[in-house]
């Protein structure tokens, strides 16, 4: 079994040099980002709205922040050095999100001007899995505004992968993650269940959602491709899965919640003509340093079973 070589265990930890976001936080972007998930949340586009709250202004939903990040297509331009792109895992051509992490400390304002910086935080030694042989790889992006203030991180968990061959070897040695349930537990009496909220999967929302969230793997567009490393077709990315639990998020606690935190667990794709839906419970309204919290889990799903688990850490209004 290959080993993590040195010069890969060298870049552990360490941060590459701060890249410029293409475009500043601007309202058309996130206009896109709504549509995708129809995300109705007056409080992202209403001055008149926003004011009275305790947010005060317009802000672009939070979990689009690692699309800002995103680089352009074009024109090429010469770009930072990438840490996760000095990777180098010869013969291993497949990547898969698995997990991913959104800490959000101030909100997006538009007209923001994003920095951000990348690292890996971590190498696993090589795994096989359902969908081949690879490597476990986390990172770890961090994003300051113009006035260097860090606005949120954003940690990815990525596999890296040889898909198995046609007929090849499909023991698991222990690298496969499992569905982690979160759904409304049965004897938990102090949770309170979550609505459902539902979104049918169709080839123009997957259209949109590579527009939407600027991720043009072709895992995500090309149906070919996907086939031939190891998918039923296209499916959605992580960063529609974010979008989606934002918008859950603030139809169940108000337009004015803020989502702090999101951690989504990818255990199955989500493919086109499905339909996606969330089932979720929250734990009771906590107090931290004068702030009010409520964390909520639960699980998104379609026909082909859960594909997602999901932790979200919502801070609520003063006084509600």
């Amino acid at each position: 079994m290959p080993e993590i070589s040195d010069e890969q265990r060298d870049l552990i930890g360490k941060e590459g040099p701060p890249r410029p976001a293409p475009y500043a936080v601007n309202e058309a972007m996130a206009g896109f980002w709504c549509e995708m998930v129809e995300d109705p949340n007056p409080i992202y586009f209403d001055e008149g709205y926003a004011r009275p709250t305790w947010l005060e202004h317009t802000f672009a939903p939070p979990v689009m922040l690692v699309t800002w990040g995103r680089p352009r297509v074009w024109p090429e331009e010469e770009r930072p050095e990438s840490m996760f792109l000095r990777l180098q895992f010869a013969g291993y051509p497949g990547t898969l999100a698995v997990n991913a992490t959104q800490e959000s400390f101030l909100p997006l304002r538009y007209g923001d001007t994003l920095t951000m910086t990348n690292q890996i935080a971590s190498i696993s030694e090589e795994k096989t899995t359902r969908v081949g042989t690879g490597h476990f790889v986390t990172t770890l992006d961090t994003f300051r505004n113009q006035f260097g203030q860090t606005v949120g991180t954003h940690s990815f968990t990525l596999f890296i992968y040889r898909p198995w061959e046609e007929g090849g070897r499909r023991k698991v040695e222990g690298g496969e993650r499992k569905v982690e349930d979160g759904a409304a537990r049965e004897g938990a009496p102090t949770e309170e269940r979550m609505s459902s909220i539902s979104l049918p999967l169709t080839l123009r929302r997957a259209i949109q959602a590579v527009a939407g969230t600027r991720d043009y793997y072709p895992f995500h567009h090309d149906e070919r491709f996907a086939r031939e490393n190891g998918a039923e077709g296209i499916f959605f990315n992580t960063m529609f899965l974010q979008a989606f639990a934002g918008r859950c998020a603030t139809e169940w606690f108000g337009n004015d919640a803020f989502l702090r935190r999101l951690e989504i667990a990818m255990r199955g794709s989500n493919y086109v003509g499905r339909t996606l839906s969330v089932e979720a419970a929250a734990s009771p309204v906590h107090e931290e340093d004068g702030h009010r919290f409520v964390n909520i889990e639960g699980t998104l799903l379609t026909e082909d079973g859960p594909t997602t688990g999901v932790k979200w850490v919502v801070e609520l209004p003063p006084g509600r």
